[in-house]
């Protein structure tokens, strides 16, 4: 057959009129079926001759065989599925326009021991492929066949299981056989179960792996990390991409009694001197040289990406950076931190050290020096935190404390007069740079990476009495500028209705800040509402059935 369209198009392509006679292009019964087709016409001959040949191979085309065997079924489940009352909450997620609500949804049917029905399977595991904040609550719900799925897709391989091994020469196989992905998720398993045997698998395939593997690879080591891993690790310090080698400094920074870290400590320490004069500490700081020779194998940047210090200069900047990868027990040996801290309030580089501290105590999990830190921050206005950019380094800081201790702090920073009282400034400046509302979004901003949603009710009540303050204040001044900012921020609180609490709407007085919000601006306000019902409707179903279950 395929040679028979082949002389066909042979003949179409040379051209019917430069040829006196048409081939015989079929033998048999095709060829029987091809002589009834009328040649007085060579150009219709051709033509005729091709939908012929097409309708004759779709006729007796076979089934396509397949060789390899058929994939294993899936395994029973093992929880129940959604009932089918919760599943118009899911389709509404979607045809409604609710999509943010989804990592909450498959949360909820977590904490309710339900798993999705086979049916809507593909439709979520597509949306994971596209969103990656729902991977995570989606693989917890997806169960056995959803695992099966993901097994035949490659799109859905994010939600596969990590292949189980119960001996070393199982890892041994699965680790030299499986892809990047299932490779990531195996060593950070294998890590928890035995460190030093994972260890020992990455460094066995170690030069066979791409620079961008070694560097993924290596990261896992935060898993489990040990100064048995040190030596591992200086391999990493001496590879010629920057990106294994920026893994390995990492890693060994985390590690204060590493012999990296000790290198970084007497440097270091020669820059910041601490002395006792009549009982009293003071401090003295050397700036580095930018063009030092010796920071030059720490790729450490000039321009570093820090509005913090921004106006303070290049070595400010490098300063920074030298003492984020220092121990922080080298300052210890000088006085406790809330010590260390006190004494260089309002010293000239006061915030290269605060911010140089805060991103090592992020790095280190430090839970003394962040408690110590951010009592600093505590007691600095909210608005001039974000003038000097900390927002970000406040939030790093927070998300090394317990979400509860978490939770309270941002809750009684949001409680401060102070915090209230910066609203107003803002609002009451005429710098069209103060007019920004970024400030006020950045704090929004903070909560919503480090607080779990959905936030307490608590700290829900607080941001909504915020926002009404700040809507007031702008509804009571007649400035155009401010109306922007007003438009900013009412909009914003669309995006927050999906981390409040959802017991928020029962306390929300609905009538008073409707009337804050311009009449253009009705529409975002009905929609925050709408988001709350939903969500607090989607809450009490499938809460309900908990506690009449249980």
């Amino acid at each position: 057959m395929s040679q028979s369209w082949e002389a066909l198009v042979s003949v179409a392509l040379l051209g019917t009129d430069r040829q006196k006679t048409l081939p015989a292009i079929a033998e048999g019964n095709l060829k029987t079926l091809l002589n009834q087709v009328n040649a007085e016409d060579a150009a219709d001959w051709v033509l005729s001759a091709a939908g012929t040949l097409a309708a004759y191979q779709q006729a007796g085309q076979k089934p396509e065989q397949r060789t390899e065997p058929l994939p294993e079924p899936a395994a029973a489940e093992t929880t129940a599925l959604a009932e089918s009352d919760d599943l118009p909450y899911l389709r509404m997620i979607f045809t409604q326009d609710f999509q943010p609500a989804l990592p909450e949804f498959l949360t909820l049917l977590q904490q309710t021991g339900q798993c999705i029905p086979p049916e809507h399977l593909p439709q979520l595991l597509d949306w994971g492929h596209f969103h990656p904040e729902v991977r995570l609550p989606l693989r917890s719900v997806i169960g056995p066949r959803g695992e099966w799925l993901a097994r035949l897709n490659p799109k859905w391989r994010y939600a596969q299981a990590t292949p189980q091994a119960s001996n070393p020469e199982e890892w041994k196989a699965l680790w030299e056989t499986s892809d990047r992905t299932v490779r990531l998720n195996l060593l950070r398993e294998w890590r928890l179960q035995d460190s030093t045997a994972a260890r020992e698998l990455l460094a066995a395939t170690w030069k066979q792996d791409s620079a961008k593997d070694r560097a993924a690879f290596l990261g896992c080591l935060s898993v489990g990390l040990s100064l048995a891993d040190e030596t591992f690790l200086e391999v990493g310090l001496g590879d010629r991409s920057k990106d294994v080698k920026a893994s390995a400094i990492e890693l060994l920074t985390r590690l204060p009694d590493s012999q990296f870290s000790q290198e970084i400590a007497i440097k270091a320490s020669s820059l910041i001197q601490y002395t006792t004069i009549e009982g009293k500490l003071q401090v003295e700081v050397t700036l580095p040289q930018a063009d030092d020779l010796q920071w030059k194998n720490y790729e450490f940047k000039a321009q570093y990406p820090s509005r913090l210090v921004s106006k303070q200069g290049d070595r400010a900047n490098l300063l920074i950076q030298i003492l984020e990868i220092s121990p922080l027990s080298i300052w210890e040996k000088l006085g406790s931190p809330e010590q260390l801290i006190h004494e260089i309030a309002n010293h000239d580089w006061e915030l290269p050290l605060i911010q140089g501290w805060s991103l090592a105590c992020q790095r280190q999990q430090n839970l003394v020096w962040a408690h110590t830190l951010l009592r600093w921050f505590g007691q600095n206005s909210s608005f001039q935190l974000h003038e000097m950019g900390a927002v970000e380094i406040v939030a790093q800081l927070l998300s090394i404390l317990p979400i509860e201790t978490r939770c309270q702090w941002v809750t009684a920073w949001l409680e401060s007069q102070e915090w209230n009282e910066g609203i107003l400034h803002l609002l009451s400046n005429t710098s069209s740079n103060i007019l920004n509302p970024s400030s006020y979004l950045e704090i929004l901003k903070l909560l919503l990476n480090t607080i779990p949603v959905p936030w307490s009710l608590a700290l829900s009540k607080i941001l909504l009495s915020s926002t009404q303050i700040y809507l007031k204040a702008c509804n009571a001044q007649n400035n155009h500028a401010l109306s922007q900012v007003k438009w900013v921020v009412a909009h914003h609180l669309k995006s927050l209705a999906y981390s409040l609490h959802p017991s928020s709407l029962n306390t929300l007085e609905v009538s008073q800040l409707r009337l804050l919000y311009a009449d253009h601006l009705e529409t975002e306000f009905e929609q925050v509402l709408e988001i709350l019902r939903f969500r607090q409707q989607m809450h009490q179903s499938l809460f309900n059935k908990k506690e009449a279950s249980g």
